[in-house]
């Protein structure tokens, strides 16, 4: 958390609020993950303009005007925001950097997991970690998807989110998926005939496609959009979160395992093991 749907929010608000204006300054509060270093980073920033924003999976980029790209990675509680100058800066704020029209580009990130590299856009390819990335979730086509899901060994829930196949997914979309599809999330991958790989590509779309709608899932106050504002898809969740409560198509109670190493949550009447 955040995964591809906050992501896509967030970068879609970075177009919105950040894109065509230039960076006057940058001020580090608190060093973090900041590569080549914080001072590097800050001084590359500065007096360049803001010329596209995309997304790969879960990871974010900003192009700028000198061939340079800011890559980051949000992590479990990173946050983008452009907010008013004289609007008070959040603790664990660690890099602010001021727009042209006087606005403020925040960085802020309470548990420091995320990371922020500014490069040379010719570089970004051999970032070690997008080496391992798959294609972004929403791009990868049905033929691809159902290949790679058939020929592995694993449980669906941990090929999921292993990103080396699909980029994008993580726990609360893994789940959702996972339930709407009606597959188990330690089914082995391998067992899926391509009927069942074919659905849970199109459920997986339909889920992610949702979900950034709603502008992503707002589960503990940490995610929110470049506006401060919070996602909704949280009340559209079927299984994720819902341990003990009725399925939402048959009325069992949703159980939570661990799997893959993540709390995990299935429904054992409509996701049988088989």
């Amino acid at each position: 958390m955040p995964e591809l749907p906050e992501v896509e929010t967030v970068v879609a608000g970075l177009r919105r609020e950040a894109v065509g204006r230039r960076v006057v300054d940058v001020e580090i509060l608190l060093d973090a993950h900041f590569l080549p270093s914080a001072a590097e980073l800050a001084d590359g920033l500065r007096g360049r303009r803001l010329t596209t924003a995309r997304r790969w999976g879960k990871i974010w980029f900003v192009d700028t005007d000198d061939e340079q790209t800011l890559v980051g990675h949000l992590r479990m509680t990173g946050q983008l925001r452009v907010q008013p100058a004289d609007e008070p800066r959040l603790p664990h704020t660690h890099l602010v950097a001021t727009l042209d029209d006087g606005r403020e580009l925040r960085w802020r990130d309470v548990r420091r997991f995320g990371w922020m590299h500014l490069l040379p856009s010719a570089e970004v390819a051999g970032l070690p970690e997008l080496a391992r990335l798959g294609p972004d979730a929403l791009a990868i086509d049905e033929a691809a998807f159902v290949a790679a899901v058939r020929a592995s060994g694993r449980g669906l829930k941990a090929l999921l989110l292993g990103q080396e196949i699909v980029a994008g997914l993580g726990n609360i979309y893994v789940d959702e998926a996972l339930h709407r599809a009606r597959l188990h999330p330690t089914l082995t991958a391998g067992r899926l005939s391509r009927e069942r790989a074919r659905r849970l590509h199109g459920v997986m779309r339909e889920v992610l496609s949702a979900a950034v709608a709603a502008h992503g899932s707002s589960i503990d106050g940490q995610y929110v959009a470049v506006d401060g504002e919070l996602g909704s898809y949280q009340h559209a969740h079927r299984v994720y979160g819902r341990a003990g409560q009725p399925c939402l198509a048959c009325g069992t109670p949703i159980v939570r395992i661990v799997a893959a190493g993540r709390g995990t949550h299935y429904c054992p009447s409509c996701q049988r093991r088989r």
